[in-house]
Parts: structure tokens; C-alpha cells; sequence
């Protein structure tokens, strides 16, 4: 069974930066706690001057109205606590606080303006009360929805019963919908941070990898970090619940993920591989007309466009769009992404031909309905229907605009000179040699050819002219006798220009 990876840093501790996520050779670990390092001289740094803080860790100054930064943290002044309580651990802790620090510093905006629009301040509806760290990241309006970061982590503790998960950790209580943004994040960041220590076997230490993976894979500079997550979740599930999973639908699921993280990252072999596994996994177990069939059709064909397989793709979407609309109806989400699928793949970044164009831009046509419908005109899934619909009606525009500026030429009418000119050069015998030669060098071949033909020389000795001076061939010597033993004719005599004998 495969080793669960695990959750290390993947940036060096001092300079912050990118380290290769199998490139072992390149990385320099600290002898006792295992922290890792790009050189030997961030390593030898981070001992004496103290790792680079991130600016989630800078207090705002009053009086100066600047953010200063605390005092570096000497590696030797807590590595004897990374390697107690294991690096694993001490990064979910250091990871959460900053995470924590950013999501309350991106929510304050919304806290301000909600102060200034309602008529008391907003409070937190667990501890009600108000002051500063208040997040909102949901669907609730008005004064509802607004809590303490602290306070949704406690109550999300509490009610985590033994062998079990809350829910809590990322839905919000009064609506009932996920999290969204920095929150989400913040929130999945405490949840890994408390099950971390746990042991492999442990669901809550499983649920807590899969509930990072979604606000991990959605950041930019976290994309290396939800690959890994996403790998030790369904290592997780392979070693230690394949016996609770008979029909493999949670690994499955899991493999949904991983093939997420595997196209953000752009590794399309591994996403097209996976993508397969479970299309063959959901074709076999429920059959073509469900569901997760339509949407695992979904995820193989983002994995075919980035191998270039764009034929097989146009293939399976435009089966499942037609099986989805009749299944699912036109307004379902499965349809909906199957709809955008199709109209991409036809589209072809406006290389396509003006009839797949012409029904992309339909296909977008009934998304942007449906959307408006759904969402409303302000959402962002509205404006992105909208947009495209836009770029190919404009490519549509642009195609006819240049069919009508590459008009045929007139044809010029013919003369019956002209047509025997044409057939009497077609008929014409080939020329001896078709290369292009001067006055001089054409004098020349047509003296040696008469000398050739009068028996006068042979090729390569001296020959007398008429007044009985030896003198060398021509230099410039075309061939004379082509491949049917022609032989060029002597040039014709001279003829006086005068008219008068």
C-alpha cells in the first residue's frame, strides 16, 4: 500500500521559496525538526537572523498609520518545539493563524459598510456580541450572518462527537450554504490544525483532508499544496476505509478532486488517466443516463481538450448534452456545463468552421438565459455566459466581414490568340538546357559544338582557329550530348546587314 503523504511545508523556511514537490536531491532539511530549506545558506540564515514573517502577522500603527512587522523568530528558538509537537503540525498552526489574520482583514471592508447602512452595529449571532474579527462570507443579508472567526471555530469543536464530523466547519448555520473565500479557507485551515495529530485511521483527520482540498484548490498560490491534500485524502481512503466503501464511490469522489488539482497545476496526462478510471467506474456501476455518468463525461472531456483530443471530446459531449436535456432538463447545472462544454469545443478558440460557430453561439444563447434565471444578470457565472457569447458572435462578425472583402477577381475574356499561344506552349518540345546563360557563353557552346561536329577536337584538347592559333577550349562548356545523344546544330553563317551586294 502507498505511503499517505504528508502535509509538509513546499516552500523553503526562510526565504519562502517554491520547492520541487518530488525533488528531494534540492531540498536541505534541518537535522532535528526536518524544516525545509532551498540552500545550505538559508538553512545557516534562518538559525542566526530569524525566518521572513508574512504581512497577515503586521500590526497596523496608530500614530504613524504604517504596518510594522514583529521581530524575526530565530529557527533555533522553536525548533525544539517543531520537533515535539512534529512539522506536520507546527506548519497547520502557523498556516491557520495567518489564514485566520487574512480572512478578518478581508471581511472588514464589508463589516464597515454594514455599520454605516444598518442602524446598530452588527454582532456576532453565537456570542452576540460585536467588536472587532467578525466574519461574513455566505448567502445571509441584511444584519444576519455575521460571526466571530473564534466563535465558528468553537461551536464547529463542539459539536464534532467522536468518530464522526461536523459540517459546521464549512456551512453556515442560519442559510445553510457553504463558506466562500478566505473564510472557507480559514475555517478548513483550523479543521486540519485540530485533527492533524490524529491517528491515519481517524475519520475526522480523513474529513478534515477533504475539507481542505476544495478552498485550497481554488487559491493560486495553493494549487501545489491541494495536489498534496488531495493525494493523502485518497491514500487515506484507499489503506484505511476501502472496507466501508463497497461500491467505490467515495474514492471515486476523491479521484473527482485529484483530477481538479491535476488540471489547474496543467498536468493533463495524469488528469486524462484519472478521468478515465472513473468514467469506466460510473459507466459500470450506473450506467450512461445517470448523473454522475454525465458529469464524470464532463471531467474526461476537460482532460481530452488538454491532450488535444478534440474529436472524441466534441463526440462524448455532444451525446450527454442530448441525454442530459432529456434526462435533466435544459436548467439543470449537470446540463449547464455540459451546454459550455459543447460550445467551447465547437468554438475552437475561433478556428472552427462558421457552421459550429453559428451553433456554439445558439448552445450560449440558452446558457445565458438559464443563468440569468438561476443566478440573476449580476452574478459572475452570468457575466462569464455573457462574455463568451460575446467573443463568438463578434468571431462570427469577423469571419463574415473578411468572406466579403476576399471577393473573386474578374475573369479576363479569352482571345482565341491567346488559347492557341497556351496550346501551342503546352505542346512545345523541352528545352536542352533550361538554365539561363549569357551572349558569351552561348557563342561559345555553339562554337564547340561546330568544332565537335566537323570531327575538328575532342573534348579536353586544344583547338586552332582560323588563323591557326592553338588556343584552350572554352571555359564555360555546357554539355553537349544530353541523355538521347543529341547533339546541338553548328550556328547559322552570318549575314551582312547591308541590303546592297
Amino acid at each position: 500500500m502507498a505511503e499517505i503523504p504528508t502535509l509538509v511545508p513546499l516552500h523553503c523556511a526562510f526565504c519562502l521559496k517554491h520547492l520541487p514537490m518530488d525533488g528531494a536531491p534540492t531540498i536541505f532539511p534541518c537535522a532535528r525538526c526536518l524544516t525545509p530549506y532551498c540552500s545550505v545558506d538559508c538553512r545557516a540564515k534562518d538559525k542566526t537572523e530569524g525566518c521572513r514573517l508574512r504581512w497577515n502577522e503586521a500590526a497596523l500603527d496608530e500614530e504613524t498609520g504604517e504596518c510594522v512587522r514583529p521581530a524575526r523568530t530565530r529557527h533555533m528558538d522553536i525548533c525544539g518545539d517543531i520537533a515535539r509537537v512534529g512539522l506536520e503540525q507546527h506548519y497547520a498552526n502557523v498556516e491557520a493563524k495567518q489564514e485566520g489574520l487574512a480572512a478578518v482583514r478581508s471581511n472588514s471592508f464589508e463589516i464597515a459598510r454594514a455599520t454605516q447602512d444598518l442602524d446598530e452595529p452588527p454582532t456576532c449571532y453565537i456570542c452576540l456580541e460585536g467588536g472587532d474579527g467578525l466574519v461574513r462570507e455566505c448567502n445571509c443579508r441584511g444584519n444576519t450572518g455575521f460571526a466571530h472567526l473564534e466563535c465558528l471555530i468553537q461551536y464547529a469543536k463542539t459539536l464534532t462527537p467522536q468518530n464522526s464530523f461536523s459540517f459546521r466547519w464549512h456551512s453556515c448555520r442560519n442559510c445553510r450554504s457553504s463558506f466562500t473565500g478566505t473564510t472557507r479557507l480559514a475555517l478548513a485551515r483550523e479543521c486540519w490544525k485540530t485533527y492533524c495529530s490524529e491517528p491515519e485511521d481517524d475519520w475526522r483527520r480523513m474529513w478534515a483532508l477533504d475539507t481542505l482540498v476544495t478552498p485550497l484548490s481554488e487559491e493560486l498560490y495553493c494549487y501545489p499544496e491541494a495536489l498534496r491534500a488531495a493525494e493523502a485524502h485518497l491514500a487515506t481512503l484507499q489503506k484505511h476505509f476501502s472496507h466501508e466503501d463497497p461500491t467505490g464511490d467515495r474514492v471515486t469522489a476523491a479521484k473527482v478532486k485529484l483530477i481538479m488539482c491535476h488540471t489547474k497545476l496543467g498536468r493533463h496526462d495524469e488528469a486524462l488517466q484519472l478521468a478515465e478510471e472513473v468514467y469506466a467506474h460510473n459507466m459500470s456501476q450506473y450506467g450512461p443516463d445517470h448523473r454522475s455518468t454525465l458529469n464524470a463525461v464532463n471531467n474526461l472531456t476537460v482532460g481530452l481538450a488538454g491532450c488535444g483530443f478534440e474529436v472524441r471530446r466534441r463526440t462524448l459531449l455532444r451525446d450527454a448534452y442530448e441525454r442530459a436535456t432529456h434526462l435533466l432538463g435544459a436548467e439543470d447545472d449537470t446540463t449547464y456545463n455540459l451546454r459550455n462544454g459543447l460550445a467551447s469545443s465547437l468554438y475552437r478558440a475561433g478556428d472552427a468552421p462558421r457552421e459550429d460557430m453559428v451553433e456554439a453561439a445558439s448552445l450560449l444563447v440558452i446558457s445565458v438565459r438559464v443563468a440569468r434565471q438561476t443566478y440573476g444578470s449580476g452574478h459572475e457565472i452570468t457575466t462569464i455566459a455573457v462574455r463568451f457569447r460575446d467573443r463568438v458572435s463578434s468571431s462570427i462578425a469577423a469571419f463574415d466581414r473578411d468572406s466579403a472583402s476576399q471577393r473573386p477577381m474578374k475573369r479576363r475574356r479569352l482571345r482565341l490568340r491567346d488559347v492557341d499561344r497556351r496550346a501551342e506552349l503546352a505542346n512545345a518540345a523541352p528545352v536542352l538546357n533550361e538554365k539561363r546563360i549569357s551572349r558569351a557563353g552561348q557563342r561559345d557552346t555553339h562554337a564547340w559544338a561546330d568544332y565537335y561536329g566537323k570531327g575538328l577536337t575532342t573534348l579536353g584538347q586544344h583547338v586552332e582557329d582560323d588563323k591557326g592559333a592553338s588556343r584552350p577550349p572554352p571555359a564555360h562548356r555546357p554539355p553537349l550530348i544530353d541523355e538521347d545523344g543529341y547533339v546541338p546544330p553548328p550556328p547559322p553563317p552570318k549575314q551582312s546587314r547591308c541590303a546592297v551586294s
